[in-house]
């Protein structure tokens, strides 16, 4: 069960406050902040707690954030988020990023007249984006479509690091500690005394 602020009680009992999906794609080099009102439509919000908001900007829809289930299964999940409406140098973005495990989460917020949120917005999905694929819609405009999967898709993948020279080398160069890690692989030890 979801509980409410009195702030949003408030706002909701007023019918001064209206419903949005908000998404934050994290990328290596760049954030996107999204909701799912008209194209253009913003929505402000300190998402971090750092005291700064960051502008969610209207795409005209986040298709399939309205897709997203909630389950008491542990078990893998994903949606496709159809960004139709995105800006220019955002698709230019996500076209030269690398989309494969980077972080979503979407929330679902209340918003005052103002564009503010109003309370803490309700976690609707964490998880990291898979795969990116561009189609054309009826009326020829380009859509790009983002498959996420949830944070237990997590689970079932190996993890990448490998407990090695080489792959230690790749993230900390110069550091010998796995040297010898290799030699020392196969060696018996012997416990105790005899």
């Amino acid at each position: 069960m979801r509980t409410f602020t009195p702030a949003q009680q408030a706002a909701i009992a007023g019918g001064v406050a209206r419903w949005a999906h908000l998404a934050r794609l994290t990328f290596r080099n760049a954030t996107l902040y999204l909701n799912d009102q008209d194209l253009g439509f913003s929505i402000f919000w300190d998402d971090t707690g750092g005291g700064e908001e960051n502008e969610f900007i209207g795409v005209g829809g986040l298709a399939a954030a309205s897709g997203v289930e909630e389950s008491t299964e542990l078990k893998e999940h994903s949606i496709v988020l159809e960004l139709s409406g995105i800006r220019d140098e955002d698709i230019a973005l996500v076209l030269t990023e690398q989309v494969q495990g980077q972080r979503v989460m979407i929330w679902r917020a209340l918003f005052d007249a103002d564009h503010r949120v109003i309370g803490p917005p309700f976690v609707r999905f964490v998880g990291r984006m898979d795969t990116l694929s561009l189609v054309r819609d009826d009326s020829g405009r380009q859509i790009g479509q983002l498959r996420v999967t949830n944070r237990l898709a997590d689970w079932t993948r190996a993890a990448p690091v490998r407990f090695n020279d080489q792959n230690h080398q790749s993230r900390h160069p110069g550091d010998r500690f796995f040297e010898l890690a290799e030699e020392t692989a196969e060696t018996e030890v012997i416990w105790g005394r005899g």
